[in-house]
């Protein structure tokens, strides 16, 4: 999970180069969601859904994003 500030300008690039990442992770099993704040339309948050640490950070540097860039979670099995 990773929080972005864009400006205005910058959006239109980032959401081209998060679809690219997408396509990308998803051919590895993964899949990337970003959420934008309603609050503040300049903070955006990425956040990368894998089986597993090691295939989310392998397929994180193959898209092209910051590997270890972030905050890494497990989820809890209830």
């Amino acid at each position: 999970m990773r929080s972005v500030e864009l400006d205005e300008h910058a959006v239109g690039g980032e959401l081209a180069r998060w679809r690219t990442a997408r396509a990308s992770l998803e051919g590895s099993g993964c899949h990337l969601w970003i959420f934008r704040s309603p609050s503040d339309q300049r903070r955006f948050v990425e956040f990368v859904e894998g089986r597993d640490p090691s295939s989310v950070c392998a397929a994180r540097r193959r898209a092209g994003l910051e590997d270890g860039d972030g905050e890494l979670l497990i989820e809890v099995q209830l």
